[in-house]
């Protein structure tokens, strides 16, 4: 019986899943075509709707639901530079402790890596160590340093965000490899995983994780069980998460059940 509840709660999850996939890409669905689609009844359906109404993804209308529109909402790199910084602080801070010499870390795009290259700055004892990012700012703040060795990868520049994304940022980390990969993210979910607002840094940060022998999420706490419009990666495809103190028990224990390692910064 237990494995039964088991197996429907996937199942629905999955159905969820996939129901946001079509959401996202027609902007609004029916429930009779979504019925049909899946070969679940309408209130089946309209109580898949509910659940993702509850979080915030879609907006329920007469006889269907449309894409909540503040997945898409990204504010400029400036706008947020300056929310949570001591936060963010206490997350690079903890980061930069995973970092030893002679290694190639990649840091994506994003405020809370951009905290993490302000402290590798600090750091003692530490030679030949090598940073890629897809991230002006990132490789601006480093440029200078004697110990790190800087690749910036190629690729259309964001101005919201200075990330350098597409094909050519794709092709120039196609055949690296990295010891850690610290990605930054706008929401991390049980359900969902870690998402941004693009799919274009999506697909780079994703990328990144693929190729690191270690990949390690940093967020403060108020991107957890939040998400945005585009997926990276699921949680099982990171190994650590490093948030703040403010994030709250009950979704640390669920992460944890998940076998991740959580970093609670001080």
């Amino acid at each position: 019986m237990e494995e039964m509840k088991q197996r429907k709660k996937y199942l629905s999850i999955d159905r969820r899943q996939r129901i946001m996939s079509a959401i996202r890409k027609s902007r609004s669905v029916e429930v009779s075509d979504l019925s049909n689609s899946f070969e679940v009844s309408p209130v089946t359906i309209r109580k898949d709707l509910e659940v993702l109404e509850n979080k915030g993804l879609i907006i329920r209308t007469h006889g269907g639901a449309a894409l909540n529109e503040k997945l898409h909402y990204e504010p400029s790199f400036g706008d947020r530079e300056d929310k949570y910084s001591a936060e963010k602080k206490s997350i690079a801070l903890e980061a930069v402790k995973l970092i030893d010499s002679n290694m190639t870390i990649v840091l994506n795009a994003g405020t809370t890596t951009n905290e993490i290259a302000y402290q590798l700055r600090n750091l003692k004892d530490i030679y030949n160590l090598t940073v890629v990012t897809n991230a002006l700012n990132v490789a601006w703040y480093l440029k200078d340093v004697d110990f790190i060795n800087v690749f910036l990868t190629g690729g259309r520049m964001r101005p919201q965000t200075y990330a350098l994304v597409g094909d050519m940022t794709e092709q120039s980390i196609e055949h690296l490899f990295f010891d850690i990969a610290f990605i930054g993210v706008r929401g991390l979910s049980l359900e969902y995983g870690l998402t941004t607002p693009t799919i274009e840094e999506a697909k780079i940060s994703k990328l990144f994780i693929q190729k690191a022998a270690k990949a390690v999420c940093v967020t403060d706490h108020t991107k957890l069980n939040e998400v945005t419009f585009s997926r990276i990666s699921n949680i099982e495809s990171i190994d650590t998460l490093i948030t703040d103190k403010s994030a709250e028990p009950k979704t640390i224990e669920k992460l944890q059940e998940l076998n991740l390692n959580i970093i609670m910064a001080k």
